[in-house]
């Protein structure tokens, strides 16, 4: 085989190569162009830009309601410099109002996870954090009697 032979043999691969792109950038066009994405209007772009900037200004008020200096005062310390750490314990559940309630709670922010029948809510270095699921779980879920614990590592 010759050297020209070769370089012809490149060059014919090479615009093999080129033409198959192009068929693959062709289609993967071709596919945006029929889903919603490609319908995307200025005015469309606009309001969801302002409904994005509202729940961005809801969010900031309700992280200004909390003084987060003065809960950062409550977190406790171990001897050993590890911060102590608190969860929620809730027993004699249902498997179906067990998952009802990790949704809700998983909706709201809060860490959940259950062991052995029991489910947990935490494990947070702040008590705080933890009345707020206290005060959720007793309008939402009528549960009264639960208490704060200390999580043992």
């Amino acid at each position: 085989m010759t050297l020209r032979e070769t370089v012809k043999y490149i060059l014919g691969l090479l615009i093999i190569a080129t033409i198959s792109y192009v068929i693959f950038v062709s289609y993967n066009a071709y596919q945006f162009f029929q889903t919603d994405q490609a319908l995307l209007s200025e005015s469309l772009y606009k309001k969801q830009v302002e409904v994005f900037e509202n729940d961005l200004s809801a969010i900031e008020s309700k992280f200004n309601e909390t003084n987060y200096y003065d809960s950062s005062k409550a977190i406790n310390l171990n001897f050993d410099g590890t911060p102590k750490t608190w969860v929620v314990k809730i027993t004699a559940l249902s498997d179906e109002a067990m998952i009802q309630i990790k949704d809700v709670l998983f909706n709201q922010g809060f860490l959940t996870f259950s062991e052995d029948g029991v489910l947990y809510i935490g494990p947070y270095i702040d008590r705080s954090q933890l009345d707020f699921a206290l005060e959720l779980l007793g309008t939402d879920f009528d549960l009264d009697d639960l208490q704060i614990l200390e999580w043992k590592i």
